[in-house]
């Protein structure tokens, strides 16, 4: 079965389940389906072999994932010769990759993130001592800590008395609340680590928000501040038409995003619903509001 069969029976599973969706057709892309329901967001990459994923795409992939706030997964069927067993999960860089009757299982149940990586078995394991250190330095009781970061106090109080695993989520939300690591193995990256990886770039030096270098398609740059951004750049005509029909879904998907291009070879003001801003107009731009008033004005 080919790349576009076994994306068109996830596209059918999500639909099945009741998910809005935008699927990526005849785009590269580090992403082939954006699914939502009831605020949750999923991201999904489709590979027949798990082999052969590069890390350079699954390194975009857990960018995007994070920016979006979208729980990512990479489907995969099969994993050196064999057949992906349901009840097994391969991390590649901090994605977890599982079969597809894995992922309706997960769907199905109603789970997010944490209970699908207690089916899939990525655990993480907490530093309780030091845990409860930073947290007394801070001088926050442990229904404090939980009302900031969104973890309920029972967990927190097993974490520091080591008896309870953590997902990625709750590890990346302590780490990035101490700026410090706290979880063990070489899989734990913290927000802040993972933050001073990636490239970041302005669009001028007048307008005070930064945009990620994402490095792979289907963006240049991505852009978060009171709203998000995603951004094509230096795109030739045909490429952006392509392009637009993706944005405008995932604006729609999405609902708070502000898609658009950034190109000198159109003289069109919108594609498909999506602006073209040209760079000696984004010059004059000092404030978000203004970015925001330049795209409406576009469409």
């Amino acid at each position: 079965m080919d790349k576009q069969a076994l994306v068109k029976r996830n596209v059918h599973l999500l639909d099945k389940l009741g998910f809005n969706q935008v699927s990526v057709a005849d785009i590269h892309s580090c992403f082939d389906i954006l699914a939502e329901k009831n605020g949750f967001v999923v991201m999904l990459k489709v590979v027949k072999n798990i082999d052969s994923l590069n890390e350079s795409s699954v390194s975009a992939l857990k960018k995007l994932g994070r920016f979006l706030d979208a729980d990512t997964f990479v489907i995969g069927y099969m994993h050196k010769g064999e057949r992906l067993a349901d009840d097994s999960s391969l991390d590649r860089r901090g994605v977890s990759c599982i079969s597809e009757n894995a992922l309706e299982y997960m769907l199905i149940s109603g789970d997010r993130i944490a209970q699908s990586e207690k089916f899939c078995g990525a655990k993480y394991k907490i530093d309780g001592a030091a845990l409860k250190r930073m947290r007394m330095l801070c001088g926050i009781s442990m229904r404090g800590l939980a009302e900031v970061v969104g973890i309920s106090k029972d967990s927190i109080y097993r974490y520091e008395k080591g008896e309870a695993y953590a997902t990625r989520d709750y590890v990346d939300r302590l780490e990035r609340f101490f700026k410090n690591r706290l979880a063990y193995g070489e899989q734990s990256t913290t927000a802040l680590q993972a933050r001073q990886k990636y490239k970041y770039k302005k669009l001028n030096e007048n307008l005070d928000m930064q945009f990620l270098e994402l490095g792979c398609a289907p963006f240049e740059l991505l852009g978060k501040h009171e709203n998000r951004y995603e951004v094509g750049e230096r795109l030739d005509p045909r490429t952006i038409g392509k392009l637009s029909i993706l944005y405008k879904g995932m604006a729609e998907l999405l609902k708070r995003d502000y898609p658009f291009f950034i190109t000198d070879k159109t003289r069109r003001t919108s594609i498909n619903g999506v602006a073209v801003l040209r760079k000696k107009e984004l010059k004059s731009i000092y404030e978000e509001d203004e970015l925001i008033n330049l795209i409406s004005s576009k469409i």
